[in-house]
Order: C-alpha cells, then sequence, then structure tokens
C-alpha cells in the first residue's frame, strides 16, 4: 500500500511540476508580448501617426485609411493616375480609426477608401462594435466633408476558426453598411478557400497579404475608384 501511495504522489508531484513549467512559460510569453508591445509596437505606431499628422491630405487626394492591410501596400504604385496617400497603420481596430479620423476629415479629400476591422477580433471587440464603428466612421466621414466619397471593403478571410466571425462582420457590411458608402469592394469571395481561410498562395502569415493579394485587390479596386471620381 505504502509503495502505491508513494507512486501516486510521485506522479502527482510531476503533474504539478509540469503544470507549473507550463504556467511560467505561459507567463513568459505574456511577459514577452507585453514588452514588444510597449517597447516595438507602440513606438512604431506614434512615429507612424505623427509622421501622418505632420502630412495631412491634401482635397485631390485618395486616402486609403485602415490598418497594417492598408499600410502593407504601396498604393500609389498601382494607381499612379491618382493622387494616392497611405493613412493605414498597422494595429489599428476600428476604435483607433475612429479616434484619428478628424485629422484626414478635416482636410477634407476626395475621396476615402475604407478596410478595418480584422484587428478587432484579436482585440476582443464583438462583431456588434465592429459595425456600429465602422458605421460611425461612415457617419462623421459624411458629416465632417460631405464632398467626401467613401468606399468601403469587406474583411479578408484569416484562419479559419475566424470564419465565422468575419462572415457575419461580412453580412452587415453587404446590408446595412453597403447603401450608405459610394462603392462596396467585396474582397472576400477571391480571397478565401474552401475551409474559409485565406488563401495559403496570398499570404505567409495567414493574415498579411503577399504582392499577388494586392494585385487583385487593386484589380477589384480600380473599377470603382474610377467611378466614383468621374473618370469613366
Amino acid at each position: 500500500m505504502s509503495s502505491m501511495r508513494s507512486k501516486r504522489d510521485q506522479s502527482y508531484e510531476n503533474w504539478v511540476s509540469i503544470f507549473a513549467v507550463v504556467c511560467a512559460l505561459f507567463v513568459g510569453l505574456l511577459i514577452a508580448e507585453a514588452r514588444r508591445k510597449f517597447f516595438i509596437v507602440r513606438p512604431l505606431r506614434e512615429r507612424r501617426l505623427g509622421h501622418l499628422n505632420q502630412n495631412p491630405p491634401k482635397r485631390e487626394d485618395v486616402v486609403f485609411l485602415g490598418d497594417s492591410l492598408m499600410h502593407g501596400a504601396e498604393w500609389s504604385a498601382y494607381f499612379r493616375e491618382f493622387s494616392v496617400r497611405n493613412f493605414g497603420v498597422a494595429g489599428d481596430t476600428t476604435e483607433n480609426v475612429l479616434k484619428r479620423l478628424r485629422n484626414i476629415t478635416e482636410h477634407r479629400p476626395q475621396v476615402i477608401v475604407l478596410m478595418a476591422g480584422t484587428n478587432d477580433i484579436t482585440a476582443g471587440l464583438s462583431a456588434k462594435t465592429t459595425i456600429r464603428n465602422l458605421a460611425c466612421i461612415i457617419g462623421e466621414i459624411r458629416e465632417q466633408s460631405p464632398q467626401t466619397s467613401i468606399i468601403l471593403h469587406t474583411l479578408l478571410p484569416r484562419q479559419r476558426r475566424y470564419r465565422r466571425r468575419i462572415e457575419l462582420v461580412n453580412d452587415e457590411i453587404r446590408t446595412r453598411l453597403s447603401p450608405l458608402v459610394d462603392a462596396l469592394v467585396d474582397l472576400h469571395p477571391y480571397f478565401v478557400d474552401r475551409a474559409g481561410a485565406l488563401r495559403p498562395e496570398m499570404t505567409n502569415d495567414h493574415l498579411h497579404l503577399l504582392t499577388s493579394g494586392y494585385r487583385i485587390w487593386s484589380r477589384e479596386l480600380l473599377p470603382r475608384l474610377t467611378m466614383v471620381l468621374g473618370n469613366d
């Protein structure tokens, strides 16, 4: 009996030790991520915002507004015929975009090309909050810069586990928000695979796009951009 009890005690102690190691690793990862955000991501974001605030858009500009998906493209290379400004900021949620919107609308650009919402998922914001914030962004553009045309996008797919959440947001964008803007670019069907994830040939991290993805995006955007600018 004492031998069996000793084995059970040893097994229990082993599991406790393993659990403690796993917890320590998890806490270490959380600390490392917090440090990365504070010492790397935050300064980069502040530097980016400072640059954008010091270089506001002009009235003839087409402003690309959103997160790292917007920031990641050299839009002027795809649309050389237009005066293009990239106001994408990596890590931005719809709340972040809403907070910095006035710095753009007060200069009344010709067009705002908007995609935002994918970072809301990892920030813990609900689909309802994402749609409400997008509606507020559209409403503030209309109020603060009535002559600015708005081109809105559906969200791109990500990993399969986010499939339902993205579909919920996109359904609302198509039905509720599309009538509020000048044009909608529904990119999702061009980028989703059969499992509901971002097509692997379009990305190397299940979120950001490779050049092949931006080519498709610019191809689908061009006719809407041409339409709202009246350059048929």
